[in-house]
This record gives structure tokens, C-alpha cells and sequence, in this order.
């Protein structure tokens, strides 16, 4: 923001240039009647200088109410006190008004987020460079992405290169929470994806991006198309039980899990049937299954991840039939194997704040600020313990949930609900963030949001389609009985 004040013997005038989008020279040219002429003395200037404030006052309160200031909801603390200010000044010399006015609009001008409603930036063409990363931050992830897309560009018709790179870009994905590296995956495979006759490994990691961005029926459709090509097909048919799970339709799931059971070994087929069952009425049963094969899993042929993988099934499954403690020994297993995997720290997070061991979370989360998921649950145990740097972490969400609807992003619904119900203690909107949510996924947690809004705002009805499901599909979990109930 520009801020020029030119005085002369008798008047004051203040300009200020905003981004156009937001009008607020509308709040310039409706107040400068109040001082941008000689003030009278006595009784007619003390009603011309109420009659103008009232003016203002009023004409804001109309053209905020219709929203044709067009401000978003992160300036309206702003002109929140633009209007007290100005309500304040029937009781106010006019010099007063000038020293307070000068002195709030240059504190909203240098200490204000106008970042985060400026008008997006779009570029001319795709070929525009909008930022140039650092090869020192980050390294050496940054240098063998560098790398990878060296070699690529040189052989880009070498599909064992061009698969081994994209899973690789996958992998750094969910490592680092970035969906920068889906973005470089997406381009690696277009030209593969633009063939007549599209390979099924390509089309499976096509499938595990959509899967990534929660576009779920598209990646289905990609999967299945991949299996088509090549029904024998593990990863294919794995990463479509994943998702047919996630979005609640366990028959297929199911389905899907058998085929493994003589495509892949013993672990990964029984973590696969036990992840689905244990969410159709088999908890209890999927729990002891499981823990059985993994204690008699080889070491020969079972790889981290999918010991990994089994072990935090454990916990979770053990976390929703109340066995806490093992569910608790099972996740800190699952930390010695990898204690930087993200959807595990979640998941552990979430069982801390369950049993209300706020400051283990800060322990655990307190170096994971970049993720965003891991930074609502710090946050949520901070707002618990009211720490120090709750309200920044809160500013910081905001800032990143509102970023994520300019792109457009619905990945995140589930804890941006979470954030809105529980820190910023909104529940009507963290109702319709969790009905849009439900529309996309059906696990266990997004249930529990879903009620837990519900309940906030009073609204039985809305609680019923949940419900329903919950019933329906026999869905063991402590932590719905209450709901359910």
C-alpha cells in the first residue's frame, strides 16, 4: 500500500492505493466528507461532523451486509475496526481523528496479510518461470530430482526409466507432503498417457496420483483399465482396494484384496482382507488374523513398508476396538521402522489427542510444522494446553486452508472441518465442510467429524446418513459409540 498525506492550511486528504479488487478506496471516498474540509465551530459543526460519521457508518454497514466491498474474510478484522473507529469519532476532536486515522491505516498497511487476498497471480504462458528454488534447501532431495529429470530428458523414450522416475516422484510426494512432485509425475507421464495404447504401469501411476488428489473414480477408472491390460497386476489391484475402502464400498475392496492372496505374499494379502473386514463388522476377528500372520511373517520376503504398513494396521485397528495399550506398544513399533512416515505420525497424533496426552503430541509434532496435517494436530494440543504459539499456528492454518481453495485443492476437507469445529469453533461451517467431505470419503475419522459437527450444531437430521452408514456396514469403533448411542 501506497500512503501519501499532503496538508494544507485549512485541510488533510490521505490517499491510498489497495489492490483494486478489494475497493477499499470506497472507505476513502465515503469518509473523506468528514474531514476533508474546514470544520465550522459550535453547535452546526458538531452536527455536520455526526451527520457524516452516521453517513459512513451506515453506508459501509449496507455495502458490507449486500458483500459489495468485495473484501474476503481475511480482512475483516480491518474494516471491523475501520467501523469502531469511526463510530468513535462523534466523541472526538478533529485532530484526534486525524492522528488515530493516520496511524490505523498505517498499521494495516505494513503489519496486515494483504498477501493472502491479493488479486491470484496468472502466468502469460506455461512456459514463465514463477519462482526458482534453492538447490542448497533441501538437498539432497532437490539435486536428485534434478537429476532424475536430466536423465528422463535425455532417454525420454526409455518407459523402465520414465516408471522408476514417476514412482520415485511419488515416493518424495508423500515423504515430503508436496504436490509439487505429483505435478512433475503428471508431466513425466503425459506423453505415455497421450499414446493410442497406454501402458498399464503407466496408467496404474496416472491412477496412484488421482488417488493422491482424491479424484477417486478417476483413478478407479485408470486402474481398471490397467488391469484389463494386466490382470496379474498387485500394485493395480492393491491401490484399488485402498481406494474403494476409503470411500466405503467394502464388498469391492474385498474383492479386490483376493486377488492378492496369489499375486503377492501372505502379509500383504492379510493386511489388505484385515484392513477392509475390520471396517465391516470383522474387527475383532481382522485384529487376531493379523497379528498372527505378522509374528509368523519371514523376514526373507516382507519388506519394510509392508511390515510397516501391517504393524500400524494393528495399531489402528486396536485403537477402534479399544485395546489402547496395544495399539499404543503397536504404533511406537511402527516409529522404530520409519519415524518420519506422515501418515503414520497422523494417525498416532490423533490416538495421543484421544487419550488426551496433549504434550506427547508437541513432542512428537513440534519439527513437523511444514506438513499440514501434522500442524493441525500440534495445534489442537496446543490449544489444549494453551500454548504460547497457539494463535500463530491457528494464523498459519488459515492462511494455508485458504490457499488451498484458490487452487482449488479438496484434499484436505476432512481437517480443514476439524480445524473450523474445533479451534475456530464454528461448527455450521465445519458442518458443511464435513457433508462435502462425506461425499468424497467414508473412513472412520471423516464419521467422527461429520457427528462430532452435527452435534455442535444441534442438527439430528444431518446426523443421519452417517448413521446409517455406521449401521449398515457394522462399523466397530469406540470412539462412535457415543454418537451412535
Amino acid at each position: 500500500m501506497n500512503l501519501k498525506i499532503t496538508s494544507a492550511k485549512k485541510s488533510t486528504r490521505y490517499f491510498f492505493s489497495y489492490p483494486d479488487h478489494l475497493n477499499l478506496s470506497i472507505l476513502f471516498r465515503l469518509t473523506m466528507p468528514a474531514w476533508s474540509f474546514p470544520k465550522p465551530s459550535g453547535f452546526l459543526a458538531d452536527l455536520i461532523h455526526k451527520l457524516c460519521c452516521t453517513y459512513i457508518i451506515k453506508t459501509l454497514e449496507q455495502k458490507l451486509l449486500r458483500g459489495s466491498l468485495g473484501l474476503s474474510s481475511s480482512c475483516a478484522w480491518q474494516v471491523s475496526l475501520t467501523l469502531i473507529l469511526l463510530k468513535l469519532t462523534p466523541i472526538l476532536t478533529r485532530n484526534d481523528i486525524r492522528l488515530l486515522l493516520c496511524f490505523f491505516f498505517l498499521f494495516i498497511s505494513y503489519f496486515s496479510p494483504l498477501a493472502s487476498f491479493a488479486k491470484p497471480f496468472i502466468p502469460i504462458n506455461n512456459s514463465q518461470i514463477l519462482e526458482t528454488l534453492s538447490t542448497t534447501l533441501g538437498a539432497p532431495i532437490l539435486q536428485e530430482v534434478k537429476r532424475l529429470k536430466e536423465q528422463v530428458k535425455k532417454d525420454p523414450n526409455n518407459l523402465t526409466l520414465v516408471l522408476n522416475t514417476g514412482k520415485r516422484f511419488i515416493e518424495i510426494a508423500r515423504q515430503e507432503s508436496d504436490p509439487r512432485y505429483l505435478g512433475y509425475t503428471e508431466s513425466l507421464i503425459k506423453p505415455w498417457i497421450d499414446k493410442d495404447n497406454v501402458p498399464s504401469d503407466i496408467l496404474i501411476i496416472s491412477g496412484t496420483i488421482k488417488q493422491s488428489n482424491h479424484n477417486f473414480h478417476g483413478a478407479i477408472k485408470d486402474l481398471d483399465e490397467a488391469l484389463k491390460k494386466d490382470p496379474t497386476s498387485s500394485q493395480a489391484w492393491l491401490t484399488k482396494a485402498l481406494i474403494l475402502q476409503t470411500i466405503g464400498d467394502y464388498d469391492g475392496a474385498k474383492k479386490s484384496c483376493g486377488h492378492l492372496i496369489r499375486l503377492s505374499n501372505e502379509l500383504v494379502s492379510a493386511s489388505c482382507l484385515s484392513s477392509v473386514s475390520s471396517l465391516n463388522g470383522q474387527a475383532f476377528k481382522s485384529y487376531s488374523l493379523l497379528s498372527r500372520i505378522l509374528d509368523n511373517a519371514s523376514q526373507s520376503y516382507v519388506s519394510p513398508s509392508e511390515k510397516l504398513w501391517a504393524i500400524t494396521l494393528l495399531a489402528e485397528i486396536g485403537e477402534r476396538i479399544g485395546e489402547n495399550q496395544a495399539a499404543e506398544r503397536y504404533f511406537n513399533q511402527a516409529l522404530e521402522l520409519n519415524k518420519n512416515d506422515n501418515y503414520l505420525l497422523a494417525a498416532y497424533a490423533d490416538f495421543l489427542l484421544n487419550q488426551k496426552k496433549y504434550q506427547e503430541v508437541i513432542s512428537l509434532l513440534k519439527d513437523k510444522t511444514k506438513i499440514d496435517n501434522l500442524l493441525l494436530r500440534l495445534t489442537l494440543a496446543e490449544n489444549a494446553l494453551g500454548s504460547p504459539s497457539l494463535k500463530d499456528h491457528i494464523d498459519d492454518l488459515k492462511n494455508r486452508f485458504n490457499a488451498a481453495y484458490l487452487r482449488g485443492d479438496n484434499v484436505h476437507l476432512r481437517e480443514e472441518a476439524i480445524f473450523t469445529l474445533k479451534l475456530l469453533n464454528k461448527p455450521k461451517e465445519a458442518l458443511t465442510l464435513a457433508e462435502r467431505n462425506w461425499e468424497i470419503q467414508k473412513e472412520p475419522l471423516d464419521a467422527q467429524v461429520f457427528l462430532e459437527s452435527a452435534i455442535a450444531t444441534n442438527d439430528k437430521q444431518a446426523l443421519k446418513p452417517v448413521l446409517e452408514f455406521i449401521e449398515r456396514n457394522k462399523l466397530e469403533d469406540k470412539r462412535l459409540e457415543e454418537f451412535v448411542e
